[in-house]
């Protein structure tokens, strides 16, 4: 993810199988510091997109959009502390910016919700599954650690 917008950075794949360590780097993409890796999970439960506090602290955070508060399944409300607008690279080559809501949590989700009423398709398999976005194209979802 780009923490200055419109920024070069460095891709690699989200999601994989194996570790993160583990995982051969990679040169035909966005590189520098203006980037770094953020594997998201992919949640048909989550109503925004969201990051945890502290994850891209290069990009300013900007007031909250939407949602004042998040419920926790648990029952736990945390609070909606802003947005970051970031731009994502994915494997596949695809650069596209989104926005999300910065909140009190332990990872950075992508909302299934969100993405469909955007007009993209979820579609998850037992080997992954992939997000078609309304232009056709189409990015991988890849499980690790069972997620």
């Amino acid at each position: 993810m780009n923490p200055e917008e419109g920024g070069e950075g460095q891709r690699g794949e989200l999601n994989s199988f194996g570790p993160p360590s583990k995982l051969p780097p990679r040169r035909d993409g966005p590189e520098g510091n203006n980037w770094c890796r953020v594997d998201f999970i992919v949640d048909s439960g989550a109503s925004d997109n969201t990051l945890p506090v502290g994850v891209l602290p290069g990009i300013p955070m900007k007031p909250p959009q939407g949602f004042k508060d998040f419920a926790l399944v648990d029952g736990r409300i945390i609070p909606n502390l802003g947005q970051k607008v970031v731009q994502m690279a994915f494997q596949c080559g695809l650069v596209l910016t989104g926005a999300f809501s910065v909140v009190y949590s332990a990872k950075p989700l992508l909302s299934v919700g969100k993405m469909t009423n955007l007009g993209h398709t979820v579609k998850m398999t037992p080997e992954g599954g992939q997000i078609i976005l309304k232009n056709g194209k189409s990015i991988k979802i890849y499980f690790r650690n069972g997620v």
